[in-house]
Parts: structure tokens; C-alpha cells; sequence
């Protein structure tokens, strides 16, 4: 299955895995071309996964010296500092990046975990609305089946 700019739901990813059918899901046109055109040809390169580390509701904005950071409630997994990250409103993403900063209270922190409350900053990107949901994931790469 390829997908383009597409989030694949957990309970799909996990009936996949059970029964063998190989995910790819891209958000950069030419690299899935270049997989598909490999696919037809039998050579494809390896796989690069995204897992899901973590997801969080942005509840409130706050207003600091540096810009703006969104109070958020961790909904899911964990929240990791320096993760890759994509904030999503409604079915849209907004931003992907780094997590610049990451705060439990007034203590900088390296994760925060489901349940918690957290003060995020995303390196470059300040435009939060509340309800916004912000994602960690890291990409991991399988050899081609």
C-alpha cells in the first residue's frame, strides 16, 4: 500500500503487520514516484517506517519572551525533546520539525509521559491554536520485502 500525505490509524497499521501488507506512506512527491517506479521493477529500496511516539492536545497558548509555546495535555505515548514532530489541525499538517523545547512546569525536561501536562516549543513555528494535536515520531529503516 502507498500512501501520499496520509496518516495511517494504529488499529490499520497493526492488521497490516498481522497479515504481511507492507505500508509505505510519503510526503515528498519524488520519493514515491522513485519507490513506485522501483516496485514495478522489482528492486525497491529499503523502507523507512514512521513509528509514533507520542501524541498531545494543545490546550492553551502561553506568550513568553521568545514567541509563543502551546500548554499541552500528552494524549498518547510519550512527548521526547529533539523528536521529529508534525502538528496536525483537523486532518492538516501545519508543521514538521524538530521539538525545540519541552517543559513539566517550570523544569526543562527531556519527555513527558502519557497523562502529563507539558509546555511545548517547536523550533520555527509559533502559530498554535488550541485543539491543534502535535505528534513525536522517529523513521525507521526495514529492508525491502
Amino acid at each position: 500500500i502507498f500512501g501520499f500525505q496520509t496518516r495511517i490509524e494504529t488499529a490499520a497499521r497493526r492488521l497490516a503487520d498481522i497479515r504481511g501488507v507492507e505500508i509505505r506512506n510519503y510526503t515528498i512527491i519524488y520519493q514515491f514516484i522513485d519507490d513506485l517506479d522501483n516496485a514495478l521493477r522489482g528492486i525497491a529500496a529499503p523502507i523507512l517506517q514512521e513509528v509514533i511516539e507520542g501524541r498531545a492536545e494543545v490546550r492553551q497558548i502561553f506568550e513568553i519572551r521568545r514567541g509563543r509555546i502551546a500548554g499541552c495535555m500528552v494524549m498518547e505515548g510519550r512527548m521526547r525533546r529533539g523528536a521529529l514532530t508534525r502538528l496536525r489541525r483537523g486532518n492538516e499538517v501545519i508543521y514538521e520539525g524538530p521539538l525545540d523545547s519541552l517543559r513539566h512546569f517550570r523544569d526543562e525536561v527531556r519527555e513527558v509521559a502519557n497523562g502529563q501536562e507539558c509546555g511545548i516549543g517547536l523550533k520555527d513555528f509559533s502559530d498554535f491554536v488550541e485543539g491543534d494535536v502535535i505528534e513525536t515520531f522517529r523513521q525507521e529503516e526495514q529492508p525491502a520485502r
